[in-house]
C-alpha cells in the first residue's frame, strides 16, 4: 500500500511486516517499532534547509529525526526522499531505496547521466524551483514526476519511473526505464515523449493524456485508457498492447 501522511497526521507501526510505503509530509508524526520492510519517504520541500542524512538501510535500533517526530526502534526500514519545490538541501552520506523528484507549476528541470544504483559523489539537478544536491549518496531508483505545467527532461540515464499529471510534460532521450521504481504513466492532459529508449516497465496512458515513443524497445505491456493517445513510431514491441474502445494507439 501507499499511505500519504500529511502534516497533522500520526502513524504508528508495531510488529508490522512489509506494510508498504509512507509519504511523510513535513510535520507528520510516525513511530516504527519491531517492524520490517516499511519504506519511509521524507518530503524535502521549503522547510528542508542544510544537510540531510539518513541511517544505513536495514536494522535500525534507535533513531529519531531532527524534529523528533519520526522515531524508529528495532526495525528494518528502507529510505526514500521526495524532492519538492523550495528546498535548499544537501542529501549526504545516505543509501536511498528511491529518490522521487516532483515538479509542479511552471518548473523546468533537466537530468543527464543519472543512473539507478549509482553512488553520487556530488550531483545537483538543474532545477528552476529548488536547490538540492546529493553528495556521497547512493540511489537505487530515480523517479520523475511532472505536474501542473512543469517540464522535465531526461537524457542518457537509467531510472525507475516517470509519471505525468495535469498538463506536465516529460521528454526522455537515450535512456532506460528498468521499472525498479514503478512504470511509465500519464494522466489528465499530460504529455510524454521518449526516443531511442529501452523500457521494461508497464506503459499506461489515462484520461486525455498523450504519449509518443520513437525508435524505442518496449518489453512491458502497453495500455491506453479513457481518451488517451499513444503513438509508436519505429518501435520494437514485445509486450501486450491493449486499449479501451475510446482510446487510440497508433503504430507507424
Amino acid at each position: 500500500i501507499t499511505c500519504d501522511v500529511p502534516a497533522a497526521a500520526s502513524v504508528s507501526l508495531n510488529g508490522a511486516v512489509t506494510p508498504g510505503e509512507f509519504i511523510l509530509a513535513p510535520g507528520a508524526t510516525m513511530q516504527v517499532s519491531q517492524s520490517k520492510g516499511a519504506l519511509l519517504w521524507f518530503t524535502l520541500g521549503a522547510a528542508a534547509k542544510g544537510p540531510f542524512t539518513l541511517p544505513a538501510p536495514g536494522r535500525v535500533f534507535s533513531w529519531s529525526s531532527g524534529s523528533g517526530k519520526i522515531k524508529i526502534e528495532n526495525s528494518d526500514v528502507l529510505w526514500g526522499v521526495l524532492s519538492a519545490a523550495g528546498s535548499d538541501c544537501v542529501v549526504q552520506n545516505s543509501d536511498l531505496y528511491a529518490a522521487g523528484c516532483h515538479f509542479d507549476g511552471d518548473a523546468k528541470v533537466s537530468f543527464k547521466d543519472v543512473h539507478n544504483k549509482m553512488e553520487l559523489a556530488d550531483f545537483a539537478p538543474e532545477a528552476s524551483d529548488r536547490q538540492i544536491r546529493f553528495q556521497r549518496t547512493k540511489v537505487l531508483a530515480w523517479n520523475f514526476y511532472a505536474n501542473g505545467n512543469a517540464s522535465v527532461s531526461v537524457s542518457g540515464s537509467t531510472f525507475g519511473e516517470a509519471l505525468g499529471f495535469g498538463s506536465g510534460k516529460i521528454d526522455v532521450r537515450d535512456s532506460t526505464c528498468d521499472g525498479t521504481g514503478g512504470y511509465i504513466g500519464t494522466e489528465n492532459k499530460s504529455e510524454l515523449k521518449m526516443a531511442n529508449c529501452k523500457i521494461s516497465s508497464p506503459v499506461i496512458a489515462r484520461d486525455e493524456s498523450k504519449m509518443t515513443f520513437e525508435k524505442c524497445e518496449i518489453s512491458g505491456n502497453i495500455y491506453a485508457a479513457g481518451k488517451a493517445t499513444i503513438k509508436l513510431i519505429g518501435c520494437k514491441i514485445s509486450g501486450e498492447v491493449v486499449r479501451d474502445p475510446t482510446a487510440t494507439i497508433q503504430k507507424q
